[in-house]
């Protein structure tokens, strides 16, 4: 009976030990999936934004209004017989 109870004893043992070597690698290997997982929502969160921004971008760009007003203030576009004041008040 004594012999019967260490076998039992050693093959619980056993199974014990198995299953942990076998849950902690997976878990390990789950947390770091969800980490990563976690990052790459952030990542596609940041895409989704950008991806705002440049449609908001794209619109303005197929208004003329805004296209015009951009050649004014940035290239200095003027229109055929407009014609420019400069002034120098504020200028040191």
């Amino acid at each position: 009976m004594e012999k019967r109870k260490i076998i039992n004893v050693i093959i619980i043992t056993g199974i014990i030990l198995l299953l942990v070597v076998v849950f902690i690698p997976i878990t390990i290997k789950r947390r770091r999936l969800e980490k990563e997982l976690r990052q790459q929502e952030e990542i596609k969160e940041e895409l989704i934004e950008q991806k705002k921004a440049l449609l908001r971008e794209k619109e303005l760009l197929e208004d003329p209004d805004y296209i015009e007003e951009v050649a004014r203030k940035e290239l200095g576009l003027v229109k055929e017989g407009e014609i420019i004041y400069k002034s120098n008040r504020g200028q040191k």
